[in-house]
């Protein structure tokens, strides 16, 4: 009985870490797993129980759940430019993508571990997975939302983020720290598949 429970067990946890950071950009992928839509259902009866119960003053949240609303970004069509930072690779197996690193705690924090390699899983925004080593970083960098090309470490989750599809407002209680920017051509990662190793290192 034990040897045949250890692979359910671990075909769990693997669906588990896959849906990870779904709440980064509010989205599942297309190929929805059962542990997906068993998540899905559960958020929404939570939220219609949450809304049955609450009353109308907690429809609006404190200040130190939504943070500072000039700690918001407005979604724009604009690109983030990082001016004197760390040119930096992105090598996802032949794809070479060209990026920057900035000047924040964190981002320094990731330099100092270049060549860096971590798995990252594809959601129609981002490629995402937690990180095993956080990132050390400064709270005044924190925000909300994000804009197309971020390269973001979002908190309290402890997600590595490569954000390469429109712009948006985090709708749920994580911040991101940015990084970075991806400089490169955005549509490259159409094509890549929805499970990668992203090799990070100082550009030559």
């Amino acid at each position: 009985m034990r040897k045949l429970l250890a692979p359910v067990a671990a075909l769990l946890v693997t669906a588990m870490a896959l849906t990870a950071c779904q709440t980064t950009s509010g989205q599942t992928t297309s190929g929805t797993t059962a542990a997906e839509v068993s998540a899905e259902e559960n958020e929404t009866t939570a939220a219609g129980e949450e809304e049955t119960a609450v009353s109308g003053e907690e429809n609006t949240a404190s200040e130190e759940e939504t943070g500072n609303p000039g700690d918001i970004l407005t979604p724009t069509d604009e690109r983030r430019v990082i001016e004197n930072g760390t040119a930096v690779t992105l090598t996802i197996g032949d794809t070479v993508i060209p990026a920057t690193l900035n000047d924040s705690a964190a981002a320094q924090d990731l330099i100092s571990r270049l060549p860096y390699t971590i798995p990252l899983y594809k959601y129609p925004d981002d490629y995402c997975a937690v990180m095993e080593e956080p990132l050390a970083y400064d709270e005044a960098d924190q925000h909300r939302g994000w804009m197309t090309g971020d390269i973001d470490f979002v908190m309290p989750a402890e997600w590595f983020v490569l954000l390469f599809n429109q712009n948006g407002l985090e709708t749920t209680s994580t911040w991101h720290i940015n990084l970075g920017a991806i400089d490169g051509d955005l549509s490259v990662f159409d094509d890549l598949p929805n499970s990668v190793e992203v090799l990070i290192e100082l550009a030559e």
